[in-house]
């Protein structure tokens, strides 16, 4: 889908015989309906270095990777449904007319108590903290631990990835940024080869499982107890990892 079909299905598409008349919101990587009760979240068609929805066939395989994944520690992820235009009108979860593409059905919580704004707002205190806390430990310790050998290029390679969208960022951020991010680079560098060893004993050690790999206030919804979402679904790599990353 491009953004002027995106818009078209939030305004005018139709979902369980009703009128979306939905908020569209965008990521790098996707765009989410906001529609009553429901988000609808769908994959923008991008190959990039670190994850590939080119094809529908592709978008189907992660939207249904990503409700898996997600449902280890949420139930705000309900269905994959099909987003389908007939007669001119836009569908949601219809088996009727041309399929164009997919989307991630989700329970809609409300924004204002997502935790980036709670924190900027002084709304999260010890209690809060500390229930989050137990979510995040409780998540770890339902995932078995992995043993893949710790491999310093690859993981070298995870963290540089930056550097093939450079010249872009440069354009962006300027030169004095992009100098102290080639600093950074090279610290990370050191910082792995000189832990190599300390690593693969963490490894060992069973602190390394498939986690949510993007666990961060913008993830996460202060409700009666806290509701972790939008974990990485695109990439086994960067979604193993140790427990300490979160």
């Amino acid at each position: 889908m491009n953004p002027q079909e995106v818009n078209e299905l939030a305004k005018a598409g139709r979902f369980r015989g009703n009128h979306l008349e939905g908020e569209v919101l965008e990521t790098h990587i996707s765009w989410i309906i906001l529609s009553g009760d429901f988000a609808f979240k769908i994959k923008k068609p991008l190959k990039l270095s670190f994850l590939d929805y080119s094809t529908l066939a592709l978008r189907e395989k992660y939207c249904q990777l990503e409700l898996e994944l997600n449902g280890r520690f949420s139930d705000i992820y309900l269905s994959v449904e099909e987003l389908r235009k007939k007669e001119g009108v836009w569908h949601v979860g219809v088996r009727e007319g041309e399929l164009l593409d997919y989307s991630v059905c989700m329970k809609r919580l409300p924004s204002e108590r997502r935790m980036d704004k709670l924190l900027a707002s002084g709304e999260v205190g010890e209690k809060e903290i500390q229930e989050l806390a137990e979510t995040v430990a409780a998540f770890h310790q339902n995932e078995e631990p992995l043993t893949p050998p710790f491999n310093l290029e690859k993981a070298r390679g995870l963290f540089n990835d930056i550097n093939s969208v450079a010249d872009t960022l440069e354009e962006t951020v300027g030169k004095k940024a992009m100098k102290n991010l080639r600093e950074i680079i090279a610290w990370s560098d050191r910082f792995l080869e000189d832990n190599a060893k300390r690593f693969s004993e963490r490894i060992a050690n069973g602190f390394v499982r498939d986690l949510h790999g993007d666990l961060h206030s913008g993830n996460v919804f202060l409700m009666d107890r806290p509701v972790l979402f939008d974990c990485i679904e695109f990439s086994s790599e960067i979604r193993t990892t140790d427990i300490l990353y979160e």
